[in-house]
């Protein structure tokens, strides 16, 4: 430490001078500290250190590289000068929010943001320690970042009246979410202190929320949750309406539909029947609260409409359509239309024409408490005519969507229109145009009508998971899809296996779900007459995958090619999770038909059952074996007797690679209506071993002895019932040979049982199909 006694002198008619001592190794911004206490130098920003040799400044930047040996002269004069520089200007420093600190200080404009903070931190009415400056941008303020600070001057941010701004750091990380839309969430800092229409374009750049005109704040708070009108953006703050975990809610507009709800009936049940054109309201009101929103729809003014055809194949065929959301409803007036005249063969045309005015979708919908207790009571009661009184009593569906407007049709007499002033209101075809315009003017809110209506619900959707499991396992099992379908040019040789993944379309998301506890059930036709070759039919379903359906050919002498045009015919089996209302009505006979999937081998004989079964394999190989089962039945019991065989050892082998699914239907036996759909079970009495030619398009088969004593056989399309003929050596019997206690060549006595279902719109072909079992050459 060498210190000496420095005479330190201000320049430029200023008698301030001193005798100081001084460390003259110490840098200048040392030295700065020590002048500034001093009591007769005071120094302060508007002094400057000068260099004798040419008199110039040492900039304010540069103290930290010099010391004051490199600066005094031969005497140990220090010579100090006011600085005159351009640069240097007197900047009003103003903290946002705080209008008692307003500090003039003297700073260079040219300087970094960096150099500035130093200054301003010494400051004792800044206190820059905890601030930022700030960056107006000819609208607003952002903040610069203390990385931003080394690269930035003091010139780049001020404004035009050498202000600078600078604002304690209120910004946070924010989960911005959009309401009811879960793939739109981000993660954004903002300035707490920012008023809503600043954070509204910020979040208008942000890739994720996209933040349009629609979208509003929401703001929750004790007194209720509401949403922030725009036009009050530039007065309310984001910290007025974040939740404590920092979170920003954005939920659109609600519009105020109370009028619509109570006079449209929005919040009643609806019920549809296939004998009569109209659509029922339910007799009490099913919803408690649900949200209502509105839809944009680009065809929302659309007005050429197909005709609609008014008999009752195609109105059950709409009705069928509309409760599998693939098409909408028509809200027919309440009178209905009628039907066409089938005696005097005349059809019935309406074509319609819709004027859409709003859509309406229904979210987050909340049943009565009344319609809850009802369901429970009709649970308990083991009865299901008390479900038939709840549809008349609350509905069967509720739609999802409704739109809102008016529609006009014309009859062979007169124009009749649904919605507007003219409701119902007949007119002269003459004067349809006339009529048309002012009908269509007069349309307003007050006179709008539900014109159609779409994605239904069912009832039973509203309850909670346990009741809803509950009614699904009160109903019992349904078939939930079923379909036909053909294959050409199928390679099949004998042995050879032939996998087709099943088409499922939609239904495809509801097969893996456990709950639906689905099973699968199939049958292979030959639609090629000439040829006389048997398939056995097996079902492979992976986990999380598509059902396969395995084929294996088994006639060895085969005649023509060995490419096949088959028909397939599966259905799927399980609980309606869903509740599709088609499964789910009271006017559905299939309703009355008990449906129950089996994985043991005996079950109860009851009145009228028919049952059929399909092989399940747990896992694919090679191997060429073909499962084949018959039914046998006592006084009380029916039991599956299934068996496998090896058609390249042509001998019977270990049941062990899969397990065997019986389906029973039981209940009503026969269901025909003028739609798509015809179910029916029956069983005959065969004492010939060839089957009635008269027996038309049955699909599954079953065969049931009545003899439990009977061998296995196959199922063969076209030929006479044969015994199966096993060629294991007598020394060494195989699985099923070593078990028989009965003679081969004892004519059994059988019943057979048929199941079918069919579809009147996809299969109207007439083809022979006789069902007969074959011996495995």
């Amino acid at each position: 430490m060498t210190t000496e006694k420095i005479i330190v002198k201000v320049e430029v008619n200023d008698n301030r001078n001193s005798l100081v001592r001084l460390d003259i190794g110490d840098e200048l911004e040392k030295i700065r500290e020590i002048l500034e206490e001093d009591e007769i130098i005071k120094m302060d920003n508007k002094l400057l250190f000068s260099n004798p040799t040419d008199s110039t400044y040492v900039k304010r930047e540069e103290e930290s590289r010099h010391s004051l040996k490199d600066i005094i002269n031969n005497n140990n004069t220090l010579c100090l000068k006011s600085d005159i520089r351009k640069n240097i200007k007197n900047i009003r420093v103003k903290v946002k929010g705080d209008n008692a600190r307003i500090p003039l200080v003297r700073l260079d404009i040219e300087d970094k943001l960096q150099r500035i903070r130093k200054i301003l931190e010494k400051d004792e009415n800044i206190k820059m320690d905890k601030l930022l400056f700030l960056n107006f941008d000819s609208t607003d303020f952002t903040y610069v970042t203390r990385n931003e600070e080394s690269d930035r001057s003091l010139k780049d941010i001020i404004i035009n009246n050498n202000t600078l701004y600078i604002k304690s750091d209120t910004r946070k990380i924010i989960i911005v979410k959009v309401k009811g839309d879960n793939t739109r969430s981000s993660l954004v800092r903002l300035d707490i202190e920012d008023k809503l229409q600043r954070i509204r374009k910020i979040l208008e750049e942000d890739e994720i929320i996209k933040m349009e005109d629609k979208l509003l704040f929401f703001n929750s708070n004790p007194t209720g949750s509401t949403c922030v009108k725009r036009k009050e953006e530039s007065d309310r703050s984001l910290k007025d309406i974040i939740k404590d975990d920092n979170s920003l809610i954005l939920d659109y507009e609600k519009k105020d539909y109370s009028d619509l709800e109570k006079r449209l009936n929005l919040g009643f049940g609806r019920i549809l029947n296939p004998k009569e054109i109209k659509i029922k309201i339910s007799k009490e009101k099913l919803v408690e609260k649900m949200e209502i929103k509105e839809i944009e729809e680009e065809s929302l003014d659309r007005s050429n409409d197909p005709e609609y055809v008014v008999d009752i194949k195609s109105w059950a065929n709409k009705i069928s359509r509309f409760f599998n959301s693939d098409d909408g409803m028509i809200n027919y007036e309440p009178n209905g239309l009628s039907f066409s005249d089938k005696q005097n063969q005349t059809e019935k045309k309406y074509e319609l024409k819709k004027i859409p005015k709003l859509i309406l979708k229904f979210n987050h919908i909340e049943p009565r408490l009344d319609f809850i207790e009802k369901v429970k009571e009709a649970l308990n009661s083991n009865n299901q005519e008390n479900f038939d009184n709840i549809y008349e009593t609350f509905g069967q569906f509720i739609p999802t969507e409704v739109v809102l407007g008016g529609f006009y049709y014309e009859t062979s007499s007169k124009m009749i229109s649904i919605g507007g002033e003219s409701n119902k209101t007949g007119w002269n075809p003459d004067e349809f145009n006339t009529y048309k315009r002012k009908w269509i003017k007069s349309l307003k809110r007050n006179n709008w009508e539900c014109i159609e209506f779409r994605n239904p619900k069912s009832i039973f959707r509203l309850l909670n998971d346990e009741l809803r499991e509950e009614v699904n396992k009160f109903f019992g099992k349904k078939i939930l899809y079923k379909k036909i379908k053909s294959f050409k040019n199928l390679c099949l040789k004998y042995g050879n296996k032939e996998t087709i993944k099943l088409p499922l379309n939609k239904f495809s998301g509801i097969i893996n779900n456990e709950k639906a506890g689905c099973s699968v059930f199939a049958t292979v036709v030959d639609e090629d007459e000439e040829k006389n070759d048997s398939f056995n039919c097996q079902i492979y379903h992976p986990k999380n995958g598509r059902p396969q359906l395995i084929i294996r050919c088994f006639q060895k002498q085969q005649k023509r090619s060995n490419l096949r045009e088959l028909k397939i015919a599966f259905m799927i089996v399980g609980y309606d999770i869903h509740f599709n209302p088609n499964n789910f009505n009271n006017f559905n006979i299939f309703n009355k038909m008990q449906l129950e999937v089996l994985t043991n081998d005996t079950f109860d004989l009851k009145k009228d059952i028919s049952f059929l079964g399909i092989p399940v394999l747990k896992e694919l190989n090679d191997d060429p074996v073909i499962i084949g089962h018959y039914f046998s039945k006592n006084a009380t019991k029916i039991k599956a007797n299934v068996f496998a065989y090896n058609l390249k050892k042509k001998k019977y082998v270990e049941k062990s690679n899969f397990s065997f699914h019986v389906l029973t239907i039981s209940g009503e036996k026969y269901m025909e209506y003028d739609s798509s759909e015809k179910f029916s079970t029956f069983s005959k009495s065969i004492k010939n071993p060839n089957f009635d030619r008269n027996i038309m398009n049955l699909k599954y088969v079953s065969v049931c002895y009545t003899s439990e004593s009977c061998g296995p056989a196959f199922l063969k399309q076209k030929e006479k019932l044969r015994k199966v003929t096993c060629k294991c050596k007598k020394q060494k019997l195989c699985i099923l040979c070593e078990s028989a206690t009965e003679s081969k060549n004892q004519s059994p006595k059988f019943t057979s049982k048929f199941t079918y279902s069919v579809s009147n719109i996809l299969f109207t072909d007439n083809t022979k199909v006789k069902k007969a079992f074959t011996k495995v050459n």
